[in-house]
């Protein structure tokens, strides 16, 4: 039920935004308006909160650590979409990119309600070290993936003046100089980077295409399996690699068992990839985890 609980809101705001571009309300250059306002704008903000505040001690490296691999071997796993017969190149970037990503709010919420405050500050550390992680592979992706020619440092400036990628140098810089920001500039972060989450969620909604869904529902199918399976039992297998036990593992298991980020769609967006498909990976994650993540939970009791 608490699984239902985090993620059926999440599906529903989807829902939304499929209804709201269905109406002809917004057209389709006011959504891309709205998500260049959230790649420029509300999920820097997020971001440079979460990693400002985030606590780091001695025995949260290992996690972390353990985390960051697993995402680099969902990276390589995505590069196999290379294969998939008749796929294009933004297509493989968007599934490279929804294979390390993952749903921040979603893992909040399930966190602080089984494991209370103190699962509750551990996730926002594996937050910290997974977003910066997340969005430097998956703007690595789609510049590398890119059908627009370019020379390498074309690309590696695209990756570094990334708006998500300065928000995470941001973010990390305040937090080692303890430059926390406070008062009302910290409320007005924390205002902005809660309407992230909607504005996503409502984009990624805006960009699923049934008809790409049905002509590629294999493929959504299959690479949505992966990423909300292979994930969280690759995060098992390193947490007893790298000794991780306790409350630690158990948070290990809740962040790589969400969905991928809402983020995913605007990126993909803004970078010439394929937003059809990384909205329909969203969608599709967002319903399986409803059965999934109770089944990682259960996992997680298990072991």
């Amino acid at each position: 039920m608490i699984v239902i609980q985090a993620v059926l809101p999440i599906f529903l705001v989807v829902a939304l935004g499929r209804a709201i571009a269905a109406t002809g309300l917004i057209d389709r250059i006011g959504w891309s308006a709205i998500e260049r306002i959230g790649l420029y704008i509300l999920f820097p903000a997020l971001i440079i909160d979460v990693l400002s505040t985030a606590s780091f001690n001695g025995s949260t490296f290992a996690m972390l650590a353990a985390l960051i691999c697993g995402q680099l071997l969902m990276a390589a796993i995505g590069l196999l979409s290379h294969y998939w017969p008749g796929i294009s190149k933004g297509s493989v970037a968007a599934i490279i990119q929804s294979n390390v990503r993952w749903h921040t709010f979603i893992g909040l919420s399930v966190a602080q309600a089984i494991f209370g405050s103190e699962g509750l500050a551990l996730l926002a550390v594996a937050a910290a070290g997974m977003i910066p992680t997340a969005n430097l592979i998956s703007t690595s992706a789609f510049a590398a993936y890119s059908e627009t020619p370019g020379s390498l440092r074309d690309r590696m400036v695209q990756v570094i003046t990334n708006p998500l990628i300065l928000a995470c140098f941001i973010g990390g810089l305040l937090n080692i100089t303890n430059f926390v920001p406070t008062g009302p500039i910290d409320d007005a972060l924390g205002l902005v980077g809660q309407s992230a989450i909607t504005v996503g969620l409502l984009t990624a909604g805006a960009a699923i295409n049934f008809k790409s869904l049905h002509a590629n529902l294999s493929k959504v199918l299959t690479w949505s399996l992966i990423r909300v399976l292979i994930m969280p039992i690759l995060a098992v297998g390193l947490a007893y690699l790298f000794d991780i036990n306790g409350l630690s593992r158990s948070i290990m298991i809740v962040a790589t068992a969400t969905p991928t980020a809402s983020a995913g769609v605007i990126l993909a967006r803004q970078l010439n990839g394929d937003a059809a498909l990384a909205a329909n990976l969203i969608a599709m994650q967002a319903l399986l985890v409803v059965f999934t993540l109770p089944l990682m939970l259960w996992l997680l009791q298990a072991v």
